[in-house]
């Protein structure tokens, strides 16, 4: 998405000129985002940053920005990777809920591949390295993290298992709709069950920093003289916990990070990794990526219009079983084995 809009009269211009304390002006600005049910906006402008690079204007609530702030600014430096420089948060004084994060705008030199080896190694390798890397953090700015394990979206588990009820008597749902929403609940009653087993074998697992929104168009690339270097944006949902959330991509997701390498770069921190439980750490990442999203279609079934997100319920059903039986709770054969058993009947 991309629409260019005038430079002079928008709001991101003044913002921008008064967290920078210069007169200058965008040659170009173009919206890149636009989500007024979240009140999220993202635009580029071009040409107006330190050392006249391009720079990232972001709009959104007061908590929302002041975490990515956050994030920028004392977490990232941090670490052993290439962070993505932040050039300011302001409040908006026209509205007094919303603020300002401008950033660096750090483009990327070609597009993610997973059908390319070595991006996928690289990637795997990179986020290996972000997750260990949190002990790095001083505690003073590890404590502006939000918890990012189970009690995080336990939440979003009771929402739904209180919402579902309620929602089925809107009078636009058919009678396969309610079915549907039926076999959800029962889903979220039978995680609820298994709950206790899934904070047990989460409490045995290594924490970290994680980003919690990893997945291929927040990847980055540049190249350099010793090969590609890469960096991550769009930093909104890292917190602190078990790295399950960003794993959940070694399923078979778009961006597919290597296994291999990721285990590689974890391994003399975390000793207990290997790729068996690379893959159940996995497993419970898809769930609680699937209890986050299943949480905001459910709220959206209060409207009047619940063709679109019934429809994205049902895919939810079908994944939140597929999790079921992968789950690390569930039966007596390896993961590996459910894996391929998994693959071969979608295959199919």
């Amino acid at each position: 998405m991309s629409a260019s809009v005038n430079v002079l009269d928008h709001p991101a211009t003044a913002a921008w000129q008064s967290v920078s304390g210069t007169q200058v002006v965008a040659e170009r600005i173009d919206m890149l985002q636009a989500n007024t049910k979240k009140r999220r906006w993202v635009w580029r402008m071009f040409l107006c940053g330190p050392e006249g690079r391009s720079i990232i204007a972001k709009r959104c609530k007061i908590p929302e920005a002041r975490r990515e702030y956050d994030v920028y600014q004392h977490i990232l430096p941090s670490l052993p990777l290439l962070p993505v420089r932040c050039h300011g948060y302001l409040e908006d004084h026209l509205e007094q809920r919303l603020a300002w994060v401008f950033m660096e705008d750090v483009g990327s030199d070609e597009p993610y591949s997973s059908e390319d080896p070595e991006q996928r190694r690289l990637v795997g390798h990179w986020l290996g390295i972000l997750h260990i890397s949190g002990g790095q953090i001083p505690e003073k700015d590890r404590n502006l993290l939000r918890d990012r394990g189970p009690d995080h979206f336990r939440l979003y588990l009771d929402h739904s298992i209180g919402a579902i009820p309620s929602v089925r008597g809107n009078n636009n749902l058919s009678d396969s709709h309610r079915v549907l929403l039926n076999e959800i609940l029962q889903q979220c009653y039978y995680v609820d069950a298994h709950w206790p087993e899934l904070v047990q074998y989460c409490e045995q697992m290594p924490k970290g920093m994680v980003h919690g929104d990893f997945k291929d168009d927040h990847v980055s690339w540049h190249t350099s003289p010793n090969g590609r270097i890469l960096r991550l944006i769009d930093w909104n949902e890292a917190g602190w916990g078990i790295p399950a959330l960003d794993l959940f991509s070694f399923l078979g997701h778009s961006s597919d990070p290597d296994p291999n390498a990721y285990v590689l770069a974890v391994r003399r921190a975390w000793p207990v990794m290997n790729q068996e439980e690379l893959y159940r750490m996995a497993v419970v990442g898809e769930l609680f990526r699937v209890l986050a999203s299943l949480r905001w279609e459910v709220d959206n079934l209060q409207y009047p219009w619940v063709t679109r997100p019934m429809a994205t319920l049902g895919i939810y059903r079908d994944w939140l079983a597929q999790i079921i039986d992968l789950a690390p709770w569930s039966g007596e054969r390896t993961l590996f084995q459910k894996r391929r058993v998994t693959k071969s009947l979608m295959a199919e």
